[in-house]
């Protein structure tokens, strides 16, 4: 039994050691965030397989080294740069830095999202002229950034150089009005607003009617031109003005010759008046010469 014995741990003892297996990483779906390249290697230098279009999902397995997850789209095996796709794990970009950057100020409404691309999150939006702290370019167009205490992305092109509220610009103000005489009379085509000053930005001082006579004293910019309605004076659209004063009423319409026999005669002596005013004599029914 001894013998045994011995004979079991001499094996066990010039057996090899084998370590125990390390679970590889579970796959996990990820999303492009933008047009990008599947190649055969993860590097640049590798042949592009193919493009995959923003927002396409594949199935990422992992880091390959040089930047470049190992992907799977749509049954195509290759590699992807991680900083392009977005999800959990791999690939997914790290957080933006905590301070250091310069100051910066929106020029409009701007996400800011959890990551560098437009499929990532919206954690707020930033007002437009907010001061934020750009901490640089974090690719596909965005800088990270950090909005009172909150790290994230934002589109770089919406983001000027230095901090502060800027001031906002005052409103123009109304051009004097025109003069009140010696222009040219012009009609309205339309309805057409009647501004205090040539351009859209100004008050509507009243809404002139179409066909209304107006006094044009000339173009004063911006395709306007200065007028006088009913004594006053404003800015109108020139585009809508027609020279000449709006026509007058339609005549009359001539009363109709009285009924009767004699009906014939009477047209007949009142054309022989606008013929001959001096010489007929409507009592006599004759000409006198």
């Amino acid at each position: 039994m001894r013998r045994l014995a011995a004979v079991l741990l001499l094996i066990l003892l010039s057996a090899p050691f084998v370590p125990p297996a390390t679970p590889a990483m579970a796959d996990q779906t990820m999303t492009a965030t933008t047009a990008l390249n599947l190649r055969t290697g993860p590097s640049t230098a590798d042949a592009v397989i193919l493009v995959m279009p923003a927002g396409a999902t594949v199935t990422d397995h992992g880091a390959a080294g040089g930047g470049f997850d190992a992907v799977t789209y749509q049954g195509t095996d290759g590699y992807a740069y991680a900083a392009y796709l977005s999800g959990a794990g791999a690939g997914q970009p790290a957080p933006p830095p905590s301070g250091g950057g310069g100051n910066a100020t929106t020029t409009t409404d701007l996400n800011l999202r959890s990551g560098p691309g437009t499929n990532y999150s919206v954690l707020t939006v930033i007002p437009a002229g907010a001061s934020v702290t750009d901490n640089g370019s974090a690719g596909n167009g965005f800088d990270a950034v950090i909005y009172r205490g909150t790290s994230g992305y934002a589109y770089a092109a919406y983001l000027s150089a230095g901090g502060g509220q800027p001031q906002p610009q005052p409103a123009p103000s109304p051009a004097p009005p025109p003069p009140s005489g010696n222009g040219t009379p012009m009609t309205t085509t339309t309805d057409l607003n009647l501004r205090a000053g040539p351009g859209t930005g100004y008050a509507v001082i009243l809404v002139m009617p179409s066909g209304a006579a107006v006094t044009d004293n000339g173009a004063a910019g911006n395709g306007y031109d200065a007028v006088v309605y009913q004594g006053t004076s404003g800015y109108a659209y020139a585009a809508y003005l027609t020279a000449g004063s709006a026509p007058g009423p339609a005549p009359s319409p001539a009363p109709s010759p009285p009924s009767g026999g004699n009906q014939g005669q009477q047209m007949a002596d009142l054309a022989l008046q606008e013929v001959f005013p001096a010489q007929w004599d409507p009592k006599l029914g004759i000409h006198v010469t």
